[in-house]
């Protein structure tokens, strides 16, 4: 099985992450933050389950979702 993902150039999981940044989207438990040093590239975590951990993705990969950025 051939792999069609795109290849992410950075590693947005060695970037730093200041929490106070977060912002919760109203009406959900979703939150998310910009990724200091990474240009359009986000952390999303679920408030609801915090110890989960973030999910970090270039903000293309998001809007591809959907996602309003």
């Amino acid at each position: 099985m051939a792999n069609d993902h795109p290849k992410v150039e950075i590693d947005l999981y060695a970037h730093r992450l200041d929490e106070s940044l977060f912002t919760e989207v109203a009406g959900t438990t979703v939150a998310y933050a910009p990724i200091d040093d990474a240009d359009d590239a986000f952390a999303v975590r679920d408030l609801s389950n915090v110890d989960a951990g973030t999910l970090r993705l270039p903000g293309a990969a998001l809007r591809k979702l959907g996602v309003a950025i």
